[in-house]
């Protein structure tokens, strides 16, 4: 979309206008809507699809009033942008911040009347501090000649006296924006800093309020929308085509050395990525939530008689307009209960409606607010990103050894790892072959998502043989030459809300992996030699049940149980410890996990190769509105990979060490 399409309008009351809004967005789709007067509780919930909602209710013992709130196209790169308290207004804000524009804040104003008539441009002031290029877009709630009003009211003298002190523009439509019992006035108006582009503003005679939603176009040929890469069909039969020919199997055949792997695996990434651009187009959203051709009807005599009204304030045509909408009230209440009946009716168990219905129900995964630090706060996505990449760097650092520690470990693993690594195995990693690659493809879920290479587990559902055996031939070069590809350990990171966390500290958020689909497999194939090992020679502890074929956490239950039972039988008492280690998987100390596989005996091959998997792996901030890349990396040396398949074979290893006699369960 070109421009910049603002609505602003003073609802009233928006609950119970919600479903003729909903229309009336539909009909405009605009990128912005400012809404005055929702008169909310923070227990109400407002959702419309394809916006974002921030707001600010206000708070009053008695009935609901005041308010402000903005919605926002989710594909408009923005952020909510908190502002100092304010006195005399209601205000909600936005900043977008779109590549080819300096950010440009947006305010949902709401001036109160019985506010105070002189001070209230003290929190205008407030409001343009956060952003010298501003629209500040509302009810102001103050009369004045200049936007076309009949008289010169205290506050809007006020207003059009700080509007030129600080060189604001202040725009506002032909016609009037408020209509009441023979009069009319224009309130709501935009005053715009420092934001120079041509533009048009209408006041609409539509919807159901005392005053009328005001549209103001921003006029620039500048796209400002961020497209959804995601939003794709694909012709599998031709990707499968595509990549039959992106690749050549000779082409791969000279892999000697680390450097040529990591090159022919970004070759052989391309080509799939490629192949998936060709046969994909993106996908053009036709779907409008279904209303009657009566209810439109009745809208649009409404919208007419409520315009023939504001030509002419005859009385007649308000009595008309009130009793349309009153019809159009029940008929869409009537509507919206019929369509809840069928839907409800026609969910059955033999496909995914009953799946489907719940989503809507589930808990949303919330926007994360402003965080505090301790030098101030975090607001923009690059603030954020860069604050919570650092809690998670110092949770992912090793713990430092306490003062006066005097223990030969250190030195012992140093000199252990120096004198393995220094000698080559003598033997390699046994080989994998295409039968156990596709065992594995087929099991992958398609609906999975893909890491920072976007090869989605569909794609590679989709390889042809050709695609599989080149597959399969770098995998057995990862085994041979002992180097796991640095592409395959980036890490794109998911912060997620831990439950019950206070939003605003960055340490209550923890990290969801997306890793490459590519490197899942090869962590699968390397995971199939661990176990083997493991199994062959028998080192785990009995008392191991995570991470155990067979075991789960129902044993040790079931263990407990037996124990409390037989004291009991035995008149004794049951004591119990529960060890709960902070970060335990956080902070694995990676030289130690090396140095207990090389106790363990473990293949000398396999060891260099998961020292190649554990260290120098990079992670990368993701918002999480979905696929936004921000630039914000960091080195993680000190812990063991979050979600890998290789978790499972690994992270064990470090505990199963413990002595069979050091059970956490005794009577007495």
């Amino acid at each position: 979309m070109i421009g910049l399409n603002i609505i602003s309008w003073n609802a009233n009351g928006l609950l119970s206008k919600i479903s003729e809004f909903k229309i009336f967005v539909e009909k405009y789709s605009p990128d912005i809507i400012l809404i005055q007067e929702t008169h909310l509780r923070p227990s109400h919930n407002i959702n419309i699809n394809n916006y974002k909602c921030y707001r600010n209710d206000r708070q009053t013992a008695g009935r609901p009033s005041g308010g402000t709130l903005i919605l926002i196209k989710k594909s408009l790169p923005h952020y909510n942008t908190p502002i100092p308290q304010l006195f005399h207004v209601e205000a909600t804000t936005v900043t977008i911040n779109p590549p080819n524009f300096d950010p440009l804040s947006i305010t949902s104003i709401y001036v109160p009347p019985p506010s105070d008539k002189l001070l209230f441009t003290l929190d205008l002031e407030t409001i343009m501090q956060v952003n010298s290029h501003c629209v500040i877009f509302g009810d102001f709630n103050a009369t004045h000649n200049y936007w076309n009003c009949s008289r010169n009211s205290t506050r809007g003298t006020q207003l059009k006296d700080f509007c030129d002190q600080v060189n604001l523009e202040v725009i506002y439509p032909d016609s009037p924006t408020r209509y009441g019992y023979n009069t009319s006035n224009t309130l709501d108006i935009t005053l715009v800093n420092d934001f120079n582009f041509p533009y048009n503003i209408s006041s609409l005679a539509e919807l159901s309020s005392d005053h009328n939603p005001v549209l103001l176009n921003f006029n620039f040929s500048l796209p400002i929308h961020q497209e959804n890469s995601r939003a794709i069909t694909t012709c599998w039969r031709l990707f499968r085509k595509c990549l039959n020919n992106n690749i050549i199997i000779g082409n791969y055949a000279s892999i000697k050395n680390p450097f040529a792997l990591e090159e022919k695996i970004a070759t052989f990434t391309e080509a799939v990525c490629s192949a998936h651009l060709e046969s994909s187009q993106p996908i053009t959203d036709t779907r409008h939530t279904f209303t009657p051709s009566h209810i439109k009807k009745l809208i649009t005599m409404k919208n007419r008689a409520r315009k023939m009204h504001q030509i002419t304030l005859n009385p007649i045509y308000k009595t008309g307009t009130n009793r349309l909408q009153a019809k159009i009230k029940k008929e869409l209440k009537k509507h919206s209960q019929e369509t809840w009946k069928n839907r409800l009716l026609s969910l059955n168990t033999q496909d995914n409606s009953f799946w489907n219905i719940q989503k809507i129900f589930k808990n949303k995964r919330v926007d994360i607010p402003a965080l505090h630090t301790a030098s101030g706060l975090a607001i923009t996505d690059d603030q954020k990103a860069n604050l919570i990449a650092k809690t998670l760097k110092d949770n992912f650092t090793e713990n430092t050894r306490p003062a006066g520690f005097n223990n030969s470990i250190d030195s012992d693993v140093t000199s252990t790892l120096e004198r393995f690594f220094s000698n080559p195995p003598p033997t390699p990693v046994s080989p994998t072959n295409p039968d156990e690659v596709a065992a594995y493809v087929n099991k992958l879920k398609v609906r999975k998502t893909p890491g920072k290479d976007n090869i989605t587990n569909k794609m590679i559902r989709n390889f042809p043989l050709k695609a599989l055996i080149i597959l399969t031939y770098l995998i057995n070069k990862i085994l041979l030459l002992r180097h796991f590809p640095n592409n395959w350990k980036i890490a794109v990171i998911f912060p997620i809300k831990k439950p019950g966390k206070n939003s605003n500290n960055p340490q209550s958020f923890r990290p969801i992996s997306l890793l490459s689909s590519l490197s899942k497999i090869t962590e699968h194939i390397i995971l199939n030699r661990i176990n083997s090992f493991i199994s062959d020679t028998n080192i785990i502890n009995p008392n191991q049940y995570g991470f155990t074929k067979k075991l789960s956490t129902n044993h040790p239950l079931l263990r407990i149980t037996e124990k409390i039972t037989s004291g009991f039988q035995r008149g004794r008492s049951t004591g119990a410890v529960f060890l709960d280690i902070q970060k335990a998987f956080d902070r694995v100390w990676i030289s130690g996990l090396i140095y207990k596989l090389i106790n363990y005996n473990f293949p000398p091959s396999l060891i260099h190769l998961v020292n190649s998997y554990l260290v120098n792996r990079i992670y990368q901030w993701m918002t999480v509105d979905d696929s936004l890349f921000l630039g914000t990396w960091t080195d993680k040396q000190s812990s063991i990979p979050y979600h890998d398949v290789c978790d499972a074979g690994l992270d064990f290893v470090g505990f199963f060490s413990l002595r069979s006699d050091m059970s956490a369960i005794w009577l007495w």
